[in-house]
């Protein structure tokens, strides 16, 4: 029985209200399908997480634009690097 009213309580309070299918499916093929990509802490530093990041969207055929997110660099090879999200040259 507590467990019963524990969980109305979270499903009235706590959870976003249920949306239409339609919106459930534009918001999954926005992250999995996405226009564009902003890689937060992108590197040229080998085998790092961001250099890594950054290889994989080149290699793997990504055509959508890809900005790299690092304030401690200007650049990363041979695309500019921002300092951050709200500098970009377009929303992601």
């Amino acid at each position: 029985m507590i467990l019963q009213t524990l969980q109305a309580s979270m499903c009235e309070f706590c959870l976003p209200p249920r949306v239409h299918f339609s919106q459930d499916r534009e918001r999954i093929e926005a992250v999995l399908r996405p226009a564009s990509i902003a890689v937060v802490g992108a590197s040229d530093t080998p085998g790092s997480i961001g250099e890594v990041l950054c290889r994989n969207l080149r290699e793997g055929g990504f055509r959508g634009p890809v900005f790299y997110v690092n304030p401690r660099h200007a650049s990363i090879g041979d695309k500019p690097s921002y300092p951050d999200v709200r500098s970009l040259p377009q929303t992601v």
